[in-house]
């Protein structure tokens, strides 16, 4: 099971990294009218709420797959764990770092914390496949740099997050 675990891991930020997107990691975070991977202005919109919609999604189908599994208490518990930690690293690291985001509104743009979270939702859990959890938060990322909410490497280093959660909260 661990290393199962740890095989999913590892897809989730090469799934990520492997992206169209994500080959423009060296970006310069500064404020552009029309940053690298991201829509044309009038289709951010549309890109911001898909992205929304799958990390709602990710986190719903997690709590399922929690409510289904043979030990709900302990489920429920790494759950917690998973989404604190990616939530509050990302929220303590966006007032920390102070990035500004590309599409210019404000600067907490570094990390991604709906990446954060879509990574952090997939879970080892009966009735939930990686097939599908796995593609959604890969979507969520790279829907994040189309809003120009994030460049690539925020949704990277958001990316980043998710798995440290899957790491320490297995």
């Amino acid at each position: 099971m661990a290393r199962v675990f740890r095989q999913v891991q590892a897809a989730a930020l090469l799934t990520l990294l492997a992206s169209p997107a994500a080959a423009q990691v060296a970006a310069p975070l500064t404020p552009l009218a029309n940053p690298p991977g991201a829509w044309a202005p009038e289709h951010r919109t549309l890109a911001d709420v898909f992205g929304t919609l799958g990390v709602y999604g990710q986190i719903g189908a997690d709590t399922l797959a929690s409510w289904r599994a043979p030990n709900r208490k302990a489920a429920f518990w790494r759950q917690g764990c998973r989404m604190g930690l990616a939530i509050g690293l990302s929220e303590s690291m966006k007032f920390a770092l102070d990035s500004p985001r590309p599409d210019g509104t404000d600067h907490r743009g570094m990390p991604s914390e709906h990446t954060a979270t879509a990574i952090a939702a997939i879970a080892p859990s009966p009735g939930w496949s990686f097939a599908v959890s796995l593609p959604v938060a890969a979507f969520v990322g790279t829907s994040r740099i189309a809003s120009a909410r994030h460049s690539p490497r925020q949704v990277v280093a958001g990316a980043a997050i998710g798995v440290l959660a899957q790491w320490v909260c297995r």
